[in-house]
């Protein structure tokens, strides 16, 4: 065996190797469809994540990355509308998933955080898959699998909203103990002002 032989060889088990999961199978890898950007927003995300799945099997990746702050309120819906049988998406089903510890797409580490929902008719003639929830900062994809029919195609988008600290949050519970406390001052400050 020569030289280039060898490391071709060596190559393609490392290849292999690295695509087999515990039990020595390989785990497919999603097709990334499309990068939602930093933060997703409703009005961001809904512009990029359409795709016709017309006569196909289909797994989906559509990648995004949570930055700035650190946890997220995190919501996904999909919808599939179909007027009759031949748009219908079989098996349909939706999960965010993170890159995990290694922060690659793809490998045997990511690991799935929300999900995953299986599609349900949420209107007549309308398939509905959603996903909600506190994602932490990092790299994730929201995985769409299913198998499409005749004229299958399905539309959706993601909102994240930063989880606000504890300075910033407390809301009513923060008010009413800070204007407990300013009142307790107040009420010591009198108390030795006043004669005894």
């Amino acid at each position: 065996m020569n030289f280039k032989s060898r490391t071709l060889s060596s190559a393609l088990t490392l290849a292999a190797a690295l695509t087999l999961g515990a039990g020595g199978f390989a785990k497919a890898v999603p097709i990334v469809e499309g990068d939602l950007g930093v933060n997703p927003t409703s009005s961001t995300s809904a512009l990029i994540l359409n795709r016709s799945v017309a006569n196909q099997a289909f797994d989906d990746a559509w990648t995004f990355t949570l930055s700035n702050s650190v946890l997220f309120d995190t919501s996904a819906s999909v919808t599939n509308t179909f007027s009759n049988s031949s748009a219908f998406i079989d098996n349909f089903t939706m999960d965010v998933v993170s890159y995990g510890a290694d922060g690659i797409f793809g490998t045997p580490d990511d690991t799935i955080v929300l999900g995953p929902d299986a599609a349900s008719t949420c209107l007549p003639k309308t398939q509905c898959l959603s996903l909600d929830g506190v994602l932490a900062a990092g790299k994730y994809y929201l995985e769409l699998k299913g198998n499409g029919r005749e004229r299958s195609g399905y539309h959706g988008d993601i909102d994240v909203f930063p989880v606000p600290g504890p300075a910033v949050g407390a809301g009513l519970p923060g008010l009413v103990a800070a204007c407990s406390a300013l009142l307790l001052l107040a009420r010591r400050r009198r108390e030795k002002i006043a004669p005894v």
